[in-house]
């Protein structure tokens, strides 16, 4: 909730990096015992740590989202291939004792339980300890956890832009994949926006920038929700929001009233100007101290309106403190 930050507490939090190595992307063979399958493929990971991915032998991309990794594993602690042509084929009984080094194996699924295995293996030496120890950071990264809306869609965007074809252009049957519930309410959006729409072709990636995309959500997706929120606080009729009345909402409507003013201040106007500046998409707007719907979606989408306050994902109890210690912290 934005404006219920209390001055006393510095985040200590990092947000995911994506280090040169995983970004540039290194040369494995992804194998698989089951369909006897190996392929000398390339695992890069996007810029904004979002998904693992590679072209697979259909020429097609295949990712897999980061957040879903469960674990990581290298060495002795990596999947070793039984079946014998497998072994042949990557090298094993061979001279190089060092064969299970070069091995990954990444386990993934949507809970703990129902996980499945991907088995990689190294063409070069020490790559897969690189890839096994950042491929787990960012898959247990806090803040990548614990992400905004906005976030969520741009990795939906992200994950378009990605999944190209052979001429490098954006399938429209991916789009209407990702929005399944409704493809004529899709085929509508698209054509609004001036995409093709045919579920047989395909768009170019410069038409298709995230300006585009988040303005193919706007016609999607309708937000009655922020129009009666605009009614309430007194901007009815203008397509748009006042400093002031940006400050009311965030301190009378989302603030919590039994914060301690001096610990949880409300917001300033020099904070809310911020904001503005952080989610305006117009200059003219952004002139006058004035939010568009547009930017107030935005916001309501951001960081500062999280399930949890970011602040908050850090604390953790210090188990090395002598039980005197919790008393002491816990009598107030």
């Amino acid at each position: 909730m934005a404006g219920a930050r209390p001055g006393v507490h510095a985040l200590q939090l990092e947000p995911p990096t994506v280090v040169e190595t995983l970004r540039r992307g290194s040369k494995f063979i992804k194998w698989d015992e089951e369909a006897s399958s190996r392929n000398l493929v390339t695992l890069r990971v996007d810029s904004n740590g979002f998904f693992l991915y590679w072209t697979g032998p259909n020429m097609e991309v295949d990712t897999l989202d980061i957040s879903s990794i469960r674990d990581t594993r290298t060495g002795r602690y990596a999947r070793l291939p039984k079946d014998p042509k497998i072994r042949e084929v990557l090298g094993f009984g061979g001279p190089d004792a060092r064969l299970e080094e070069k091995l990954m194996t990444v386990v993934a699924g949507p809970d703990p339980v129902n996980t499945t295995f991907l088995n990689f293996m190294a063409v070069q030496d020490d790559t897969a300890k690189v890839w096994t120890e950042e491929l787990f950071k960012l898959a247990m990264n806090i803040l990548a956890q614990n992400a905004s809306r906005n976030t969520f869609l741009r990795k939906a965007y992200t994950k378009l832009k990605l999944q190209v074809n052979q001429d490098g252009r954006i399938p429209v049957k991916n789009i209407l994949k990702m929005f399944s519930a409704d493809k004529k309410r899709v085929e509508t959006a698209l054509e609004s926006c001036g995409l093709n729409f045919n579920r047989s072709e395909s768009i170019r990636p410069d038409e298709f920038s995230l300006e585009i995309f988040e303005r193919f959500l706007n016609k999607l997706c309708l937000r009655p929700d922020i129009d009666k929120i605009l009614l309430e606080i007194g901007a009815k009729g203008k397509p748009y929001l006042t400093l002031e009345q940006l400050m009311d909402f965030i301190n009378q409507k989302q603030r919590d009233p039994r914060l301690n003013e001096v610990l949880y201040p409300p917001l300033r106007p020099s904070q809310a100007r911020l904001l503005i500046e952080k989610y305006e998409p117009n200059q003219q707007f952004l002139e006058r101290d004035q939010m568009s719907m547009e930017g107030f979606s935005r916001y309501l989408g951001g960081e500062e309106n999280g399930i949890l306050p970011l602040e908050a994902l850090d604390l953790s109890a210090d188990m090395t403190q002598p039980l005197s210690a919790y008393f002491i912290n816990s009598s107030h």
